[in-house]
């Protein structure tokens, strides 16, 4: 993503998504069949490799939403935009956890589980998985875990994109109207958040695992 094609909307939320150690790629070239990307420079902490794939995906969740806001003059083109940043967002948290957890499981000796199994949908399930690897996901940060699994009506981040991929967007808008900009920054933030509290806390039991 070119930063100056950015609106300034955007612009201020990477401001805040570079102090969680996410950078944005500025432009990428392709050379010998491999892509290698540019990023803006940010605080150079440890992080785990599931945390650069975060980093990437967040990307994409950053570019979908920018195009949402520069297409707000057609209702369809921006809202389904809106969907798909909503979607791509919870996409990215789901995919860093099931890669957190075979990484540290690698890490341990531990067989590898099929991401597929691991039913992010149920809070006891990946409680128990990150326990088994002694660490109590649930506790990283109590209120932003709490934003993330909240029940549809409060706005809970997973149940908000389930709502978008099972019930339409009509039924969404009449029951919520949520799925604004200011609702998608807060789940942005609330979901970087938590990942970067998270990999700290990795790198702090495990030691500098990137």
């Amino acid at each position: 993503m070119n930063n100056e094609k950015n609106d300034p909307k955007i612009k201020e939320i990477w401001e805040m998504l570079s102090g969680f150690n996410i950078s944005e790629i500025l432009g990428f070239r392709v050379e010998n069949n491999k892509v290698n990307y540019r990023y803006a420079p940010t605080r150079t902490e440890a992080f785990t490799m599931p945390f650069i794939k975060f980093n990437f995906n967040i990307n994409k969740v950053m570019n979908t939403l920018n195009l949402a806001i520069l297409s707000k003059n057609d209702d369809f083109h921006y809202h389904s935009l809106m969907d798909n940043s909503q979607i791509l967002l919870i996409t990215a948290f789901e995919a860093y956890l099931a890669e957190l957890i075979n990484f540290l499981r690698e890490s341990e000796g531990l067989e590898l589980l099929d991401p597929i199994e691991l039913e992010f949908q149920k809070k006891p399930r990946i409680k128990a998985e990150f326990k088994e690897l002694n660490i109590d996901i649930a506790h990283i940060n109590d209120e932003l875990w709490r934003r993330i699994f909240a029940s549809l009506e409060e706005g809970g981040l997973i149940k908000v994109r389930n709502s978008i991929v099972h019930d339409g967007w009509n039924n969404l808008c009449e029951k919520f109207k949520l799925l604004d900009f200011k609702y998608l920054n807060f789940a942005v933030l609330t979901i970087v958040e938590l990942i970067y509290k998270l990999d700290r806390h990795i790198n702090r039991i495990y030691g500098i695992v990137s």
